[in-house]
């Protein structure tokens, strides 16, 4: 009879070996954008068999998803160093993006990688207000407000900071000029 320990190990080592493959997601940075489309590199190493640890190869031509819904969406710039999230599709992704179904027998295949930029943990400002930054411009949107922005804003061409209201008579002004 055969050892039952060494069927053990081999069993485990074969689950390992099939289970590494299996990609979830993974944190990461952009190389590269355009076009709706990113090169990104997977921040976590992997291990090799013979001992090594490597980086993860830089996936080409991944999905940039922004936050949208009905009519409404949020876009940001992306730049290369951008963190973000990737995230390996439990099967195919290629005829699906085009709009078909997909009969591909890929499963969490780093070529099935769709990319969340900006995702990154202990980011949050403020824990009772919606909040959007950009460089030194930040919008603030408590509940029940009121809403403030620390720079200018401009509608229709006219400075909120800048314009002039013309001279008028008791307590009704003019509008901007």
């Amino acid at each position: 009879m055969s050892n039952p320990n060494a069927f053990s190990q081999a069993l485990a080592d074969m689950m390992e070996s099939k289970i590494s493959g299996i990609h979830t997601a993974a944190p990461g940075k952009v190389v590269s954008y355009e076009k709706g489309l990113a090169s990104v590199q997977p921040s976590i190493k992997y291990k090799v068999e013979d001992g090594r640890v490597l980086d993860a190869p830089v996936i080409v031509n991944v999905p940039v998803y922004f936050p949208t819904g009905s009519n409404a969406s949020i876009t940001y710039p992306i730049k290369p160093g951008d963190d973000c999230c990737i995230v390996f599709a439990e099967r195919s992704i290629d005829d699906w993006l085009k709009g078909g179904e997909s009969d591909d027998p890929r499963k969490f295949d780093m070529t099935d990688a769709m990319c969340f930029v900006g995702m990154k943990p202990g980011r949050s400002h403020s824990n009772d207000a919606i909040e959007i930054t950009h460089g030194g411009c930040t919008f603030r949107m408590p509940e029940g407000g009121p809403v403030s922005l620390n720079t200018d804003i401009v509608i229709g061409g006219i400075s909120f900071l800048g314009h002039v209201h013309p001279e008028s008579i008791g307590t009704v002004t003019g509008p901007p000029e």
